[in-house]
């Protein structure tokens, strides 16, 4: 199980690291012990090459960003987020993915040490080019 750890020069640049998993890779972002992962699937090792090669020349352009997207159940705030992450004007488009629940505190790093109130929305926030 590989894993490479990309640390950017420019602190408003997001750090990542990939761990090959088989059919998929964790992309993992965020400093050590916040952010979250993704999991870029394709059926076939040279897609999965293809879509990780994107998606790292995204990062490293300066072309993803991360939202918390809150909600509400029955009219009260859910209890955590929804993380939206968009690699943005691949060749193939822009790609999103979504994670459900997380937690705003997790993204301290990006969003500051106050977190959007239950049901809120902070974001989207692009990250710098390395």
């Amino acid at each position: 199980m590989p894993v490479f750890q990309l640390t950017p020069i420019n602190a408003a640049a997001c750090p990542i690291v990939i761990v090959e998993l088989g059919k998929w890779n964790d992309f993992e972002f965020g400093p050590k012990g916040q952010g979250s992962a993704f999991e870029l699937w394709a059926e076939h090792q040279e897609e999965r090459d293809e879509l990780l090669a994107d998606c790292l020349r995204a990062v490293m352009e300066g072309r993803f960003e991360i939202a918390l997207r809150g909600g509400r159940v029955f009219g009260r705030p859910k209890d955590g987020w929804t993380l939206v992450g968009r690699f943005l004007d691949l060749p193939q488009g822009t790609l999103r993915y979504e994670r459900t629940a997380v937690h705003a505190e997790a993204f301290q790093f990006v969003f500051g040490d106050s977190p959007p109130a239950p049901g809120e929305d902070a974001g989207p926030h692009r990250f710098d080019a390395y």
